[in-house]
């Protein structure tokens, strides 16, 4: 994948953090959030890059967890999701103090005790309730239960609680029902185990509700890299938050001809030119990442100007019209996603989120940070 290539901007995540910092409370930590190979930024560089400057990182599961240890990321990890019993075996017993695991059934607990047993080490772990989200997680009202039982373990070092908000970018009214259930569960958690470290904001959350200070710290993930959560926080909230996308995804022309007027272009016959037409070749696909929707209304911008995508959009090609630009050679630079063609405008045209444009890049394609 040689031809295409995604450019990080490093700069651009860390003042992205720094604007977060300068919201939040001073005394709230950051959580990062690296999951899904860093959105796709690349989980090991970026981690790599924050791990001496945020307070913990978060992973979805235990395998990415292991990655990060591997690449010698040397920093306090948390585990989001979910874990298993076969990985635990896996843990260097001298980087099990750098990580987090959630547990949120009876089944993970004795599981996640027995292992400490068997390297005479406590296991740090977290909570996960389901306060609405209705994903992983301990119903709120068995959540009490299950919170005693792990106060009771011996070999698992009960640290925090945590929960999703299902909504906080949509519907207001419903996240705050969300946050007041987990404010009660806090208050009956107390009678438990005092001290403990209590999260649920994300990067929505963050700005649209006031009060997440009393809370221990701040889920940061997709305002990491620059994007919106929604649209329609920007309005609202971009006084406050200055974003910068971190992320450019660019190729490289690998054939340029002339097709007449009438001439079909790719899969299907979906596309006929009405004119002679400057025909461009891309080596970029939807096995790339290049999602298929974008077939016959996409667009790229090569240097400045928009270039419609012709056609289907191909397993490893796509196809575009050239005709509008002055002479150009096969060097010119190609941007499928940057500076005039955001995350957001692709979502836009293909009827999804930001989150999964750039999360869908093929993580085999070269990163380069700046």
């Amino acid at each position: 994948m040689s031809s295409s290539q995604v450019i990080v901007d490093l700069a651009a995540i860390q003042h992205n953090y720094q604007e977060y910092k300068k919201l939040l409370s001073s005394q709230t930590p950051i959580m990062a959030v690296v999951k899904s190979n860093a959105y796709g930024h690349g989980m090991l560089e970026v981690a790599k890059f924050l791990a001496d400057k945020v307070d913990i990182l978060a992973v979805v599961s235990l395998e990415e967890a292991l990655q990060l240890l591997q690449a010698g990321v040397n920093c306090p990890i948390f585990v989001l999701s979910f874990w298993s019993s076969a990985e635990l075996k896996s843990i260097p017993i001298d980087k099990l103090f750098l990580l987090s695991l959630p547990v949120y059934h009876q089944e993970m607990l004795k599981q996640l005790d027995d292992y400490g047993a068997s390297v005479n080490q406590k296991i740090k772990t977290h909570l996960k309730v389901d306060t609405g989200a209705g994903r992983v997680g301990v119903l709120a009202d068995e959540a009490f239960a299950l919170a005693q039982a792990l106060s009771e373990k011996k070999f698992l070092d009960w640290q925090g609680v945590y929960s999703h908000f299902a909504s906080s970018e949509e519907n207001l009214e419903y996240t705050i029902a969300q946050l007041d259930k987990f404010k009660a569960l806090r208050d009956q958690f107390e009678v438990l185990k005092s001290n403990l470290s209590y999260h649920i904001a994300c990067s929505a959350a963050s700005l649209v509700l006031q009060d997440l200070g009393a809370f221990s710290l701040t889920r940061l993930g997709i305002s990491l890299y620059g994007l919106w959560p929604d649209k329609s926080l920007k309005p609202h909230f971009g006084h406050k938050v200055q974003l910068k996308p971190a992320l450019t995804w660019q190729t490289k022309l690998i054939h340029i001809k002339k097709i007449p007027a009438g001439s079909f272009v790719g899969y299907g016959n979906s596309h006929q030119v009405k004119r002679d037409t400057i025909l461009g070749v891309l080596p970029i696909g939807y096995w790339d990442g290049y999602d298929r929707r974008l077939g016959n209304k996409g667009e790229v911008i090569i240097r400045g100007v928009a270039c419609p995508v012709l056609g289907r959009i191909c397993m490893n090609l796509t196809m575009i019209d050239l005709s509008d630009l002055p002479a150009l050679g096969y060097n010119d630079d190609v941007i499928l996603l940057g500076a005039g063609q955001t995350a957001d405008q692709i979502a836009e045209k293909i009827g999804t989120i930001n989150y999964e444009v750039v999360t869908r890049i093929n993580p085999l394609i070269e990163r380069k940070y700046i």
